[in-house]
This record gives structure tokens, C-alpha cells and sequence, in this order.
């Protein structure tokens, strides 16, 4: 599977590992997940166990690498969107202010903001 980017950088790299979308797989450098799912950032190592990022309450619709690769967004059913450590997937902050799911987001080049979109047809600008 090739690796897309768009110019909005709602699609992360992935860095070397990979993702896993519930029974799905998506290898290096693609970084969206649109199903019901657990997001989960694989180490490069083979045979590593990946990191699984737990905490929405609900479906995980899409997530993205910052640029330094040090952090993971994810946007959620929930109504809220996630940043998460990359390396111990640890969870580093909340994002609330969505009347209902999260369905797209995007980090800045620089890695410094966040946009989220959401079914509330609202927009919402983060700093990171």
C-alpha cells in the first residue's frame, strides 16, 4: 500500500512502525484510521508489541503524527480529540468543545496548532 500525505497534514508518518485499525493493518507512513477501532503506534522493532492508545470512550475516526514524530492526535466519537506520547502512548492532553463526534484533524507544519472538524459543523483551532 502506498503512502499518501496530504498537504494539510491530516496524514501523518508514520516514522518506520505501523498502524493497527482493529483487524486491520496499515503499514508505514499512512496514518488514518476511519472505523471502529483502537489506535495502536507499532515500534519499528519487529515482533514489538505496539503501543496502544486507550482513552476515547468511543470510536477513533482519525489520527495523525506531529512532525517531530514525539506526539500522536487522535479524533474521537467522544466529541473530544487526544494527544498522546508516541513513544509510552501515554495520554499528554484532552481537547473538549465538540457538540458531538470528531471526524477529521490536522497539525501545522511547524507542529505548533491543531484543527479539528467535527458533525457540529465547527471548525476549532488548538494551540499544541
Amino acid at each position: 500500500m502506498g503512502a499518501t500525505r496530504s498537504s494539510s497534514g491530516a496524514v501523518g508518518a508514520a516514522r518506520g512502525g505501523r498502524l493497527r485499525c482493529g483487524r486491520f493493518r496499515i503499514l508505514p507512513r499512512v496514518l488514518a484510521c476511519t472505523l471502529a477501532c483502537l489506535v495502536a503506534a507499532a515500534p519499528a522493532a519487529p515482533g514489538a508489541e505496539p503501543i496502544v492508545l486507550r482513552g476515547h470512550a468511543t470510536d477513533v475516526f482519525m489520527a495523525a503524527f506531529t512532525p517531530d514524530g514525539a506526539s500522536v492526535v487522535t479524533a474521537g466519537g467522544d466529541g473530544t480529540a487526544r494527544q498522546w506520547d508516541a513513544a509510552s502512548g501515554a495520554q499528554t492532553r484532552v481537547f473538549r468543545g465538540h457538540d458531538g463526534p470528531v471526524f477529521a484533524l490536522a497539525v501545522s507544519g511547524d507542529g505548533r496548532t491543531l484543527v479539528t472538524a467535527g458533525q457540529d459543523n465547527a471548525a476549532r483551532v488548538w494551540a499544541l
